[in-house]
């Protein structure tokens, strides 16, 4: 058989073939391609559903990573006390220290050896050389060789520290100014901003002053309970927010209720 006659016959086959394939009427072709479409519309829905759990798998997992890296910052911190927390620790033993020595020099006559002593004292629990002579030399004036009390010893040093810092201290006129005087405590944290405002909230209550506490502070929760306790203890209304609310709000409303009520101060 030649070339022509195969082609001729694998024509003829194919012909055969296509005549045995039923044709769609057009109500069975629209049914065959909605189907399609609904098949398809199946699929992808099936695949966006996985993708969104897919992600919400992977927020979870970053959501756990985060927590436990927050945990891990946490203990840290916990095992690891800040610069703040440090300096605290050092004073404390300081302060000990020299309680200690004081007790040990008291009922001593005052001697060169004993003012000796005690300048290494004052030296070693930080006050500084020049705080140490001044109070040695003060001492010495007053009671050379004369026994010397812990309590004289006290005195002088508070003296001489009194006169260290006065060139330092700047009186606040919490009456001058229009009222309401607001006043803004700025500090990071652990440096004693809400001790401050509690004590200075206190001593104007004595002084007759009509103020309201701020908790300014509303991502710390810890700040808000701590200055409400300080309120009470003066008196003094405390204005405050749930953890994490919005601080500028809170302050204007503080603001308004001031003038509002005619209060002198708004401390923050």
């Amino acid at each position: 058989m030649n070339r022509a006659s195969r082609a001729v016959d694998e024509l003829a086959r194919q012909t055969a073939e296509a005549r045995k394939i039923p044709l769609l009427s057009p109500e069975e072709a629209e049914k065959a391609r909605k189907a399609r479409e609904e098949r398809a519309a199946q699929q992808a829905k099936a695949e966006a559903e996985l993708k969104l759990l897919a992600d919400r798998r992977e927020a979870e997992r970053l959501r756990a990573e985060a927590e436990a890296a927050a945990r891990a910052a946490m203990e840290a911190e916990a095992n690891n006390p800040g610069f703040v927390a440090k300096l605290g620790q050092g004073l404390s033993r300081s302060s000990s220290r020299l309680a200690e020595g004081l007790a040990a020099l008291g009922r001593r006559k005052l001697d060169d050896e004993t003012l000796e002593e005690l300048e290494d004292l004052l030296i070693t629990s930080d006050l500084g050389a020049k705080v140490a002579a001044r109070v040695a030399a003060s001492l010495s004036k007053e009671r050379f060789d004369k026994e010397i009390t812990e309590e004289e010893i006290r005195l002088a040093l508070a003296s001489e520290i009194s006169e260290v810092m006065k060139p330092r201290e700047k009186i606040v006129d919490f009456s001058e100014g229009t009222s309401p005087r607001i006043v803004l405590f700025v500090g990071v944290n652990g440096s004693g901003k809400t001790t401050t405002i509690g004590k200075i909230a206190s001593k104007l209550s004595e002084q007759g002053a009509r103020a309201l506490l701020v908790a300014g502070d509303t991502f710390r929760a810890a700040a808000i309970e701590q200055l409400t306790v300080w309120g009470d203890r003066a008196g003094i209304p405390v204005m405050s927010k749930p953890t994490g609310a919005d601080a500028a709000g809170l302050v204007y409303e503080a603001i308004e209720r001031a003038k509002a009520e005619d209060l002198d101060l708004v401390l923050i």
